[in-house]
């Protein structure tokens, strides 16, 4: 429900435009007032804590009237119970709070409104003998109430609740366009990868000899028909059977077919003249008196042979791009298959930053220059929008559920809301004067998964008594609506030094934050409270990576100090395990330097010379795929800067951004 506030600003435009001046004061007076908040869960508990702390009875019984009204009376009969409860509880937490601040007029004004009401209820039978009992929290029956631990509890699982609620309720045309917008962009890139999969296989080679054609359409029936036998099998076939012959059909159309099944990419072609003509020793021994068969090179982890055959007429290509087209081999017994490995080259200078967004259709990228390049992955690479920034651009971050919106962060200390669709900046909180990012520069951004709300992690330059100048951090939390700062998150670490953040997440509901520093510890942020609840030493220096588990009882972390570990939630940060990495990282990066796979069993890390692709096991790494080597390799050229992967189901795609400025794209099947 984060987008409604976006929702209620197009209303606006629309107002205006149409001349409607009366309907959109109106409307702007009913916002004012709105009950609803917007549909956040987080503003409705603050406005009932505001209620409680004010001794407003009154609006606190017509808000909660108003929730019963629109939300709760619509549920099913058997929430019921837990809506009563809440209720039930609220009030309790109303009570409470006016014989802590020793508010006894309005305590007993609570019992001569609600007596009726509540003097046939089970639950308040003891309650109503509180204004005369002398420190009830010292009572074995009230005591519980008056401990901070219930309080929190409440509201927590009051958020939970209304948050739950506004994200079933069932939504306007309106306010569902974009959910339906994604849907068919989706079908249409499915119709798209079909299509190119088809023009694949029923084009293989037009400019190749009949005979070439010829066998490989025989291939592919003789593919159809092991499927066709393999499904006599049984009468009903599983899911299983219907599993396995796709990655079987998928498995060997990419050895010889030089396109892409998943993406319907075409790798180019130098000239018409210039072909290679691939052919096994043993299959010519087997083979000499058929039909000649012109195969391609495979895109997947066979070796190239060494019998090939250039054309004359074909220029040479130079050693760096031979170099680049030998595919990486792939291991025996490797979960995943290799269908193809492009560069692109959309930058110009080192990448920053390269995230999917939350569909996995659209890429934004951001290089050293200030330039942020947004992408389409399929059918075939191709950029929709660029932004140039003023700065270094250091932070990128897709907004929430949205698949057009996102932050950038720059070493400038600017913080701009992007819109991929209509390709503009929305806005621009800058370094100025007045500005809370005044004196700053910006390490990392962060966008809620819940609400319309981004963490900053900032670092301000201040100068000590000696003239020299020195770095202070801290987190801000800001509201995207209104570009307002929210609260700031204390940052305590050693005093002799300053604690700058360089990575953070939020968890799944938005409610907490992790955060990893310069210092090496992590630490966990209750983000409505703004407090640190959890904290642990990670690192021997700084924090240069970090991600929750896809069930977020987990932190992995990567350090400078060449360290990649986990580390239990559930138990203060636990050390589950930790392993050295085989090779330094580069120096002056951080950000994103590894990614998990959809089940959260792989990981994909920066390397200085190669990515590589771990399994996650109890013990630590163990090494499945290498996606190559990296252009001019062996430490001595470009590196990896920051990665990331999108899966969908079987299929997916990773990226990694590099220090030349180039970006590698691999398209994996999972076997």
């Amino acid at each position: 429900m984060s987008h409604i506030q976006y929702l209620d600003e197009l209303v606006k435009e629309y107002l205006l435009f149409r001349g409607f001046c009366n309907t959109l004061k109106a409307f702007d007076g009913e916002l004012k007032t709105d009950k609803d908040k917007g549909f956040r869960a987080d503003k409705i508990v603050d406005q009932i804590v505001l209620y409680v702390n004010f001794y407003d009875l009154t609006s606190l019984r017509e808000l909660w009237a108003h929730l019963d009204q629109r939300m709760f009376s619509k549920l099913e009969s058997h929430f019921a119970p837990a809506i009563r409860k809440l209720e039930t509880s609220v009030l309790k937490y109303y009570v409470v709070n006016t014989i802590s601040n020793n508010k006894n007029d309005k305590l007993l004004d609570f019992f001569n409104k609600m007596a009726s009401e509540l003097q046939g209820q089970s639950e308040w039978k003891d309650w109503f003998a509180l204004p005369y009992i002398r420190n009830p929290e010292e009572s074995h029956i009230f005591a519980v109430f008056f401990t901070r631990h219930w309080q929190d509890t409440l509201l927590a699982s009051l958020h939970n609740f209304l948050a739950i609620i506004f994200q079933s309720i069932p939504l306007p045309t309106l306010a569902s366009f974009e959910d339906e917008a994604v849907r068919m962009r989706r079908l249409t890139e499915e119709v798209e990868t079909l299509k190119s999969k088809l023009s694949a296989v029923g084009f293989q080679d037009l400019e190749g000899k009949s005979s070439a054609i010829e066998s490989s359409r025989t291939e592919l029936m003789d593919d159809f028909y092991i499927i066709g036998k393999r499904e006599t099998v049984t009468a009903v076939p599983t899911i299983e059977n219907q599993s396995l012959s796709l990655k079987s059909i998928m498995r060997n159309i990419s050895g010889g077919i030089p396109t892409s099944p998943i993406l319907g990419r075409k790798q180019q072609q130098t000239s018409t003249s210039s072909r290679r003509v691939v052919s096994s020793s043993s299959m010519d021994e087997k083979r000499s008196s058929s039909k000649t068969r012109i195969s391609t090179q495979r895109s997947i982890g066979a070796d190239v042979s060494s019998n090939q055959k250039v054309d004359s007429k074909s220029s040479p290509k130079p050693k760096e791009d031979l170099e680049a087209a030998v595919p990486p081999k792939i291991p025996e017994g490797c979960p995943f298959l290799l269908l193809s490995q492009e560069w692109q080259e959309f930058h110009n200078s080192a990448i920053t930053q390269c995230k999917f967004n939350n569909s996995g259709s659209l890429v934004a990228s951001g290089d050293a220059d200030g330039v942020v390049k947004v992408w389409l992955t399929s059918p075939a690479p191709k950029v929709i929008a660029t932004f140039q920034c003023k700065a270094n651009v250091v932070a990128i971050d897709w907004l929430g559920k949205h698949e057009r919106f996102f932050i950038l962060g720059t070493k400038a200390g600017s913080i701009y809301l992007c819109d991929s669709a209509e390709k503009k900046i929305v806005w621009e909180l800058g370094n100025q004067p007045g500005s809370p990012l005044k004196d700053s520069r910006v390490l990392y951004v962060c966008c809620s998964p819940s609400e319309p709300q981004i963490v900053c992690s900032l670092a301000f330059s201040s100068s000590t008594s000696s003239g020299d100048y020195t770095s202070q951090g801290k987190l801000f939390l800001l509201d995207v609506k209104t570009r307002k700062l929210e609260r700031s998150l204390s940052l305590i670490g050693d005093s002799s030094r300053s604690v700058l953040v360089g990575c953070c997440t939020y968890n799944h509901n938005g409610q907490l934050l992790v955060a990893g520093a310069t210092d090496g510890v992590v630490r966990i942020f209750d983000i409505r409270k703004g407090e640190c609840v959890d904290s642990w030493l990670a690192h021997d220096g700084s924090v240069l990576s970090l991600q929750l588990s896809y069930d977020f009882t987990s932190c992995f972390t990567l350090g400078q100090d060449g360290k990649f570990c986990q580390r239990n939630l559930n138990q203060s940060g636990h050390r589950v395990w930790e392993t050295m990495l085989p090779e330094p990282l580069a120096s002056g990066i951080h950000g994103q330097l590894f990614t998990f796979e959809q089940s959260g069993r792989y990981v994909l890390m920066c390397g200085r010379t190669e990515d590589c692709i771990n399994q996650i096991t109890p013990q630590g790494l163990s090494l499945v795929l290498s996606l190559g080597m990296n252009k001019g390799g062996g430490g001595q050229g470009a590196f990896s800067t920051a990665v990331d992967w999108c899966s969908a189901n079987d299929c997916s795609t990773c990226i990694v951004g590099m220090s030349d400025g180039k970006i590698k794209i691999s398209t994996l099947l999972q076997q």
